[in-house]
């Protein structure tokens, strides 16, 4: 967690960071194939990111590359 958390600046950017990394990696029973790579995608992405709007971009471009219905 530390490896994606530390630096942000936002707080809700370091929320979704968190919450991708619990989901990945401590309640990942269970854990579908999309669900899986969608909070890879925003670990991979949301790090630098440093204000809300751009966040909510990143996670929205997120969702629709690996929860979209046409994947």
């Amino acid at each position: 967690m530390f490896q994606y958390v530390t630096g942000t600046e936002e707080p809700s950017v370091s929320l979704m960071l968190t919450n991708a990394c619990k989901k990945l990696y401590i309640d990942n029973f269970m854990l579908e194939e999309k669900d899986a790579n969608y909070n890879q995608c925003l670990l991979d992405n949301l790090q630098s990111s440093k204000n809300k709007i751009a966040s909510l971009k990143v996670k929205q471009a997120c969702d629709q590359k690996h929860r979209s219905f046409f994947n």
